[in-house]
């Protein structure tokens, strides 16, 4: 991966770091990391492993709507897992996430692995949603 690219948060240029045995880009200023296309769910795997990364879902942006993808330059999308922010770029599909939200990913996919939520079966909310949904809906079968 090329490492010139701007910080969306702070356009300082970010600079190459091993985080979990991949290099991704982070911003030697305010610490966000940016992750290209698949780079974010591999780090979190490795860092916690068996964990099944999902995307949580887009939320509308609060605070700067006006940041950009430093690879593309499309406008990133906001979106939430849990209460963890991060922002996707619908284009390239890379992911950008602050230090603290990125501790705090890795900290739910590690408390997720410990309880069971992994992949030999579901994983996170996705699991805790079909456990509770598992009495009440009844599919037809096929």
């Amino acid at each position: 991966m090329p490492f010139e690219l701007p910080c969306p948060t702070c356009s300082t240029p970010m600079q190459p770091a091993p985080v979990g045995g991949l290099a991704v880009a982070r911003c030697p200023r305010c610490g966000q990391l940016w992750c290209d296309r698949t780079e974010l769910g591999r780090l979190v795997t490795r860092l916690a492993p068996d964990f099944l990364m999902h995307w949580g879902r887009q939320v509308e942006a609060v605070g700067d709507a006006t940041a950009r993808c430093p690879r593309c330059a499309s406008a990133l999308a906001a979106y939430e897992l849990e209460g963890i922010a991060f922002a996707r770029c619908p284009q390239c599909r890379g992911a950008t996430i602050g230090p603290i939200a990125f501790a705090a990913l890795l900290a739910r996919a590690r408390r997720d692995v410990d309880a069971g939520y992994h992949r030999a079966g579901v994983t996170g909310l996705l699991g805790e949603l079909a456990e509770a949904l598992a009495g009440v809906v009844r599919l037809p079968h096929a």
